[in-house]
């Protein structure tokens, strides 16, 4: 994850080469005026930028289970 200001999100784009938006939950409220000069958070492969670390959208839930409950998901390219 990375802290940059406002001004330097509206040129970035995520590893897929999309545009951030404005996280819904932690931004809803601000207009473009209260943002100038704030930090804000983004994820390599998210589309959100967020205006609190500790916004809800921002942490990643990972759940350890058997493989048996996969189901017909495929293992991820990388350490498959």
């Amino acid at each position: 994850m990375m802290s940059e200001g406002m001004g330097e999100i509206t040129g970035m784009r995520n590893e897929d080469g999309g545009k951030y938006y404005l996280c819904p939950l932690c931004g809803r409220g601000y207009s473009a005026k209260d943002l100038a000069g704030r930090r804000a958070y983004v994820t390599d492969w998210g589309n959100r930028y967020h205006m609190s670390i500790n916004c809800p959208d921002l942490k990643r839930t990972i759940s350890a289970v058997p493989l048996s409950r996969v189901g017909s998901r495929r293992p991820c390219s990388d350490c498959a």
